[in-house]
């Protein structure tokens, strides 16, 4: 019911394709499946183009990139990497979580290459009266790339020292946690309201704060 090729004892084997009519001339492409390594590979002019392993990975040994280059500096072009799971936002003030509870949270990621965007949402059943800054701990990955990301994410409050105002976030560079930070409207001037940044602390999140926040940054794995 079908072809099968074997050397000896060896499930290894392949096809061959070339215009050559005698000899050990070049070949243009194979299908070779290789018993050692457990892989099928294909492959044009002696050289692996498409590698399927034992587990059912499909690697592809050139890139996506058949399309003109920008005029910024590339860096690469190739489809390297591709992650989607689940992550715990975690409040602390001082590296502790200590007296925060939730009534629930949950976070998610996407990664794309060395681009991380992230998304969380809590929702406080018990806080730490401090005032002391609080961090929100365990992002997936560590950012990298040198500087930071900044992102606007939404806020849904049940009152608070901040209720209303600009919620904000950052992570800098080599961290794996991030401030809370807020804006508060200051006098209003000819040119304006006076924003002064002011990062949140833990008497600012009562019980029933409920938050989202969405955020992109940059990641060297």
């Amino acid at each position: 019911t079908g072809i099968t090729i074997r050397s000896g004892s060896s499930s290894s084997g392949g096809i061959y394709f070339s215009d050559a009519t005698s000899g050990n001339a070049e070949f243009d492409g194979f299908i070779v499946y290789n018993q050692s390594s457990r892989n099928l590979l294909f492959g044009t002019q002696q050289s692996t183009r498409m590698r399927i392993d034992s587990s059912g990975r499909v690697k592809i040994g050139n890139d996506f990139s058949a399309t003109a280059d920008s005029a910024a500096t590339k860096v690469g072009e190739t489809l390297d990497d591709y992650e989607e799971g689940t992550w715990t936002p975690d409040l602390q003030i001082s590296g502790s979580s200590s007296g925060w509870s939730y009534y629930y949270r949950k976070g998610h990621y996407v990664k794309i290459g060395h681009l991380v965007h992230i998304g969380c949402h809590f929702y406080l059943s018990g806080y730490n009266n401090s005032s002391s800054a609080v961090r929100i701990a365990g992002l997936p990955f560590q950012c990298d790339q040198s500087g930071f990301a900044w992102s606007a994410p939404g806020a849904r409050r049940g009152g608070g020292a901040f209720s209303g105002e600009l919620l904000n976030v950052y992570v800098l560079d080599g961290q794996t946690s991030f401030p809370l930070v807020h804006w508060p409207h200051g006098s209003h001037t000819s040119g304006g309201y006076n924003v002064i940044q002011s990062t949140i602390v833990g008497s600012e999140l009562p019980t029933y704060t409920e938050v989202d926040i969405t955020l992109c940054y940059f990641t060297a794995s």
